[in-house]
C-alpha cells in the first residue's frame, strides 16, 4: 500500500501536538525551524533536562531520560544538534554499547514489563543513516524494518505504537509524534520524498511511474488528462 502523505498530513494537523505540526512543516515543506524550537523549549526544565509530557507515556513535569531522547530525536530531525539545549542535555544520554548483546536476529530488542510481544526495533534505536548506532544492524535488519514502518499506516493516515495505551490523550499525542517521526524516517531513507508539499509522493511510486513510462515511451498522466484528454 502506497504511502499518502496527504492524509498523514492532515491527521497531524487535526490531532498532534504544536510541536509535532511544526516538524510536520519543516519536514515536508521547507518551513523554518524557529517554531520547532521555540515549541520544544516549551518542555525543557531549568536543569537542562525535559518533561512535561513530551514524552507521552511520561506526564510529570520532571525531567526524564526519555524525554531527554525525545528531545535530542527532535533536534536531530530539524538539524539543530548545533542548539545550545544539546549541550545541556549531554549529561542525559546513555551509552548504547550495552545493548548489542540483547539484539535479537531481526534487530529488536524485548521491552522487559512491556506489553506481550512489546520491542526497541532497529529504526526505534537508529533512526537516521550513518548513525553511530547503526554500526549495531546489518542492512538486512534495517531494510527489513524500513518495510515494516511504511506497511504501519492506518487508513486514518497516522501510525501507532505496540505499547500500553492507557488515557485518550496519550494514545492520539503518541500517534501524531509517531506519524511525523514515521515520515522523518522513510524520508531520510529515500523512502519518500519530503521538502515538496503536496508533491510529494512515495519513492517506490516514482520508480514505478519513471519505469512504466520507460516501457511504454509515454508520459505519467495528471488526473485531468486521463479523464477527460490533456488540457
Amino acid at each position: 500500500m502506497p504511502i499518502d502523505i496527504n492524509a498523514a498530513e492532515r491527521f497531524v494537523h487535526a490531532d498532534a501536538r504544536l510541536l509535532d505540526r511544526h516538524g510536520l512543516a519543516a519536514l515536508l515543506h521547507g518551513a523554518p525551524v524557529a517554531p520547532v524550537l521555540d515549541a520544544l523549549r516549551a518542555y525543557r526544565n531549568p536543569d537542562g533536562g525535559f518533561g512535561h509530557a513530551l514524552e507521552p507515556d511520561v506526564r510529570a513535569p520532571e525531567s526524564e531520560p526519555a524525554a531527554v531522547l525525545h528531545a535530542l530525536e527532535v533536534l536531530a530531525g530539524i538539524d539543530a544538534l548545533d542548539d545550545p539545549m544539546v549541550t545541556d542535555a549531554a549529561a542525559w544520554i546513555a551509552a548504547i554499547a550495552a545493548l548489542r548483546g540483547r539484539i535479537d536476529a531481526d534487530g529488536s530488542i524485548p521491552v522487559p514489563g512491556g506489553t506481550e510481544n512489546e520491542r526497541l526495533t532497529p529504526l526505534a534505536l537508529s533512526e537516521r543513516p550513518r548513525s553511530r548506532s547503526r554500526g549495531l544492524f546489518t542492512d538486512g535488519q534495517i531494510e527489513a524494518d524500513l518495510d515494516r514502518l511504511e506497511a504501519g499506516q492506518r487508513d486514518d493516515g497516522g501510525w501507532t505504537f505496540d505499547w500500553l495505551e492507557w488515557s485518550p490523550g496519550q494514545a492520539v499525542e503518541w500517534r501524531g509524534a509517531l506519524t511525523l517521526r514515521a515520515q522523518a524516517t522513510l524520508a531520510a531513507h529515500g523512502r519518500i520524498e519530503a521538502g515538496r508539499g503536496d508533491s510529494a509522493v512515495p519513492a517506490r511510486q516514482r520508480e514505478h511511474r519513471a519505469r512504466t513510462s520507460r516501457g511504454t515511451g509515454t508520459h505519467s498522466c495528471t488526473p485531468r488528462e486521463s479523464a477527460g484528454g490533456r488540457a
